[in-house]
């Protein structure tokens, strides 16, 4: 049986599924959403921000245990193109900043934590984390471009709704998968990235340049195309794109 399970406060949502899909049986897409997370996690050291109440904190299991591990990247593939798919029912200006935070024009609406649990060289489990904001107007954490739902159509939402949708769209993509359409899902992600056309800067350990996106390869590293015609290919952390 798919759940749903709603919890008032935690320290992690990600950690809190972890924890009880070790202490009984969860079948494939349950998800656990609450309404705060004391300890809120983005990717490495950074935290989420969010006021009670206001904003989808999620996170949704899923087995897919025919993933090779090389292969991991596409379920943040498809994870990114499930939110998407939601928001651009808002908004025309949604768009994914590699690999997996989502934008509004150059705002930051929403991002991606993915933990993964590995066997035999395959993906046993995958807990999917979203931090989504939807309904919170004022932000205090030193973020530097969060953007809201609410601040984009001027309209409120019930959390508990946009959580079953944004679990459907997962679904609906994962599928996608399933059936073995991989192509599409990369040419998909590659059209909705953010700055996907034009030069603009960037920075790594040697300093800002101007590039182009020419690529994310399918094990998910960033290809960019320098103003001098050179290649370079950059892991996650390894390049910042200058807003």
């Amino acid at each position: 049986m798919i759940e749903t399970i709603h919890i008032h406060e935690t320290s992690s949502t990600n950690s809190h599924l972890g924890q009880l899909i070790k202490e009984k049986p969860l079948d494939e897409g349950s998800m656990l959403y609450a309404d705060f997370q004391t300890q809120g996690r983005g990717v490495s050291t950074n935290v989420w921000e969010s006021e009670k109440a206001k904003n989808l904190l999620c996170s949704i299991l899923l087995r897919p245990t025919f993933v090779p591990i090389k292969q991991q990247f596409i379920i943040s593939q498809v994870v990114s193109l499930a939110i998407t798919d939601v928001l651009l029912t808002y908004s025309t200006a949604i768009s994914i900043k590699w690999p997996n935070d989502i934008y509004w024009n150059d705002k930051k609406i929403a991002g991606i934590l993915i933990e993964n649990n590995l066997q035999n060289g395959l993906l046993a489990t995958c807990i999917i984390g979203i931090g989504l904001n939807v309904n919170q107007e004022t932000f205090h954490s030193s973020a530097p471009n969060p953007i809201s739902l609410i601040h984009i159509t001027n309209s409120t939402y019930h959390i508990a709704t946009f959580a079953t949708s944004i679990r459907n769209a997962i679904f609906e993509r994962y599928i996608q998968l399933l059936k073995g359409k991989i192509n599409d899902i990369q040419k998909e992600y590659t059209e909705r990235l953010y700055r996907s056309t034009g030069v603009y800067a960037y920075e790594d350990e040697k300093g800002a340049f101007n590039a182009s996106i020419h690529q994310v390869t399918p094990d998910g590293y960033l290809e960019l195309k320098r103003e001098n015609g050179n290649h370079q290919r950059y892991a996650f952390k390894e390049v910042r794109f200058i807003l």
